[in-house]
């Protein structure tokens, strides 16, 4: 679920913003942490994410 939503939000912001493939995943990963956690605390988000940040 998590990877659609990634690819899905990806191609959205791909039409909005010009930015790498790898910056662009960063951001989409921050967007969808930032509204998981509902806060923008990194130590927050970093926590929420099964792997490795």
């Amino acid at each position: 679920m998590e990877t659609r939503l990634l690819t899905i939000l990806s191609r959205t912001l791909s039409a909005h913003v010009s930015l790498g493939k790898t910056r662009l995943e960063t951001l989409c990963l921050l967007v969808t942490g930032i509204i998981s956690t509902r806060t923008v605390n990194l130590s927050h988000i970093a926590a929420e994410r099964p792997d490795r940040v």
